[in-house]
């Protein structure tokens, strides 16, 4: 009997949260955007589906960034990373 691959649980775990937390993310981005007039006070159940992908996908892309950028921008501020 082949029992399930401890890493691949943490993996797909991990995946279903980084879905969770950009979804989440996409929603108070768009609450922060309802704040602003030309956004037309609008809510996340208010956009169609292509908007809400279209937020997500965003969403998405400045997160990985911010995530590959980090170590970058520690170093150009003047902070060491331990890399131990």
């Amino acid at each position: 009997m082949n029992e399930p691959d401890a890493s691949s649980d943490w993996r797909n775990r991990a995946d279903a949260f980084r879905q969770v937390l950009i979804r989440e993310t996409a929603r108070v981005a768009v609450a922060r955007l309802s704040e602003v007039s030309w956004f037309g006070h609008r809510t996340w159940e208010d956009l169609s589906r292509q908007e809400q992908d279209d937020v997500l996908g965003w969403v998405e892309l400045v997160s990985t960034a911010q995530i590959e950028a980090f170590g970058s921008a520690l170093k150009l501020a003047g902070l060491e990373v331990d890399d131990a």
